[in-house]
């Protein structure tokens, strides 16, 4: 269990993720020991797939060594609820909520960048879904299904657990 006062030094996440998020990540990632745990809070609607991917990626020399601690507090959901997961040790502050959905994008008129688009979310989507299950220890199809046709699944942060997007509940 994380301690209170071990959250010093911590990275914060917060607002709709960007290409931004992307750059200090890497900036807290590089100013670690490479035996210092990474210590990221998160409180986030959510935001750009790429951002979300990216962070993910950079993390996981942390998350393979069991030193990616991921924090969730207050709204946690879309992309930043995938992040919270992608921890080797994750935690909820009691009140927060997760928001977990399908992937989507917003198409344009034209009828060959639309199928672009749908081809990159097909990807999306692939990925998206496979990282889900192997966060969550939970099979792929079951996400798939549970996700299908829906805006948001929300969950509080004992349903989290129960579903394996967390870990335990912090404080």
């Amino acid at each position: 269990m994380v301690k209170p006062w071990a959250l010093h030094g911590s990275l914060f996440l917060a607002g709709e993720l960007a290409e931004a998020h992307v750059e200090r990540t890497l900036q807290y990632l590089a100013s670690l020991k490479i035996k210092e745990p990474a210590k990221i809070l998160i409180m986030s609607a959510g935001g750009n797939t790429d951002a979300m991917f990216a962070i993910i990626d950079v993390c996981g020399p942390w998350r393979k060594r069991g030193k990616l601690y991921t924090i969730g507090l207050g709204e946690v959901a879309s992309a930043a609820a995938l992040i919270l997961a992608s921890g080797s040790k994750r935690y909820l502050y009691p009140n927060a909520i997760v928001g977990v959905h399908e992937p989507f994008v917003q198409t344009t008129d034209d009828p060959a960048t639309a199928r672009g688009e749908l081809q990159s979310l097909d990807l999306v989507k692939r990925n998206y879904f496979d990282l889900l299950a192997e966060f969550t220890g939970t099979e792929r199809a079951s996400w798939v299904r549970a996700l299908n046709g829906r805006s948001m699944i929300w969950y509080s942060a004992e349903q989290a657990v129960h579903h394996g997007l967390v870990d335990g509940i912090f404080g």
